[in-house]
């Protein structure tokens, strides 16, 4: 059963599907970029929870990442 997110929640935080989903990233590819500490995530109790600013801050970082390699080749 899936609960309705108020919008202004929404919009502050996704869970680990919704990121997935939202980025096109697989379940694996998502806790690899943890791993490797390029993405913050947050957790309360058993729940993990990416912020919209953690978000962001990972797709400047795979952005700025991704025209250093155009730039090298």
């Amino acid at each position: 059963m899936e609960v309705a997110i108020p919008i202004e929640i929404e919009k502050s935080w996704m869970t680990v599907s919704q990121f997935c989903a939202a980025y096109s990233i697989s379940r694996a590819t998502f806790y690899k970029e943890v791993q490797s500490k390029r993405l913050k995530i947050t957790k309360l109790k058993s729940s993990t929870y990416v912020t919209k600013k953690n978000a962001d801050a990972w797709m400047d970082l795979i952005a700025s990442l991704s025209e250093e390699k155009i730039e090298n080749v």
